[in-house]
Formats: structure tokens, sequence, C-alpha cells
């Protein structure tokens, strides 16, 4: 059953800024075809990309390969999707989506996507998240969890950026 419930999380676009979130755990060779299917493009960086522990608690448990990063244009908002990954099993241990506003990109456009990601997130977890606002060295932050997930949106209103890590 769980093979079925990724494949239609992956498929099926939510709301209208197209996300779709994965709360289940997968493993890497289903990546590229379900994320070719929404059209988003492979990207590779020529930095490397790492994650602290307190970006993604288990980050000791574990041996991040690079991950395999995926990204579109949604309107005014650049969405790139990352899949971290232990190359022993290769199972994914995080994924981090992201928004980034370009110079067309308004508050509240920004803001939509935020309240979207809050109802598609809290109607999975059936239940509102944990608020921490914003303070002068941390962004905002909205937490769900439960014994098998964790999510996290850092909402970040002057830079324009938004990021859902799901782990």
């Amino acid at each position: 059953m769980k093979p079925y419930i990724t494949i239609w999380l992956f498929l099926f676009p939510l709301i209208t800024n197209g996300q779709s979130f994965n709360f289940t755990q997968i493993k890497i060779e289903s990546i590229d075809s379900l994320r070719n299917i929404d059209k988003a493009k492979k990207i590779t960086h020529s930095y490397t990309t790492g994650v602290s522990s307190d970006y993604f608690p288990d980050r000791m448990k574990f041996a991040l390969e690079q991950p395999i990063i995926y990204g579109k244009k949604l309107g005014a908002f650049k969405n790139e999707i990352s899949f971290f990954f232990t190359k022993r099993d290769s199972v994914v241990r995080l994924i981090e989506y992201e928004w980034e506003g370009d110079e067309n990109a308004t508050d509240s456009a920004y803001y939509e996507i935020v309240n979207e990601n809050k109802i598609i997130i809290s109607k999975y977890f059936n239940a509102l998240p944990t608020e921490i606002p914003e303070t002068e060295s941390k962004a905002a932050k909205s937490i769900w969890e439960n014994e098998q997930v964790f999510v996290e949106q850092l909402m970040m209103p002057g830079l324009q950026r938004i990021r859902v890590l799901i782990s």
C-alpha cells in the first residue's frame, strides 16, 4: 500500500502553487521518474551541500550524500526540491522543499504559499502546527510531528524564501 500512497503524493499537485509533499520514506530509485512527471528539471550545483544538526535533528545518525535536486519555476518563485539520502541503503532521510521569490514576487504571493503549505501539511497531520515566531537571528517556524514524520516550515519574509523540511 505504501508505494501507491507515495506515487499518489508525488503525482497529485495540490492547491494553486502546484506543490505536493511526500510524507513517506522512499528510496532514491523512485525520485527521477516521479519528478519528471511534474516537469521538474534535475539540477547539479558546483558546490557541496550539507545540512547542520539544527536543520536536520538526526544529522549525526546518518552520513548523508550530496542531494538529488530538482527545480522548476512556479509563478514568481523558483521551487527546488532536494532529496538527502544515505548511500549504504539509498533511503531518503530529508526532503527540502524551497521557494525563492524573484523580483516580481509579491508579499501576498509569498504568504499564499506559506498558508497553502500549512493547510496541506495540517490536513496530513490532522492537527495545527506549533508556531515559533521570527527573531533577529532565526526564521519563523511552523512544526508538525508524529511518530513517523517531522515537518518544519521555515518562513523568511524579508528574503522571500520558504522552506519545508520533511524527515
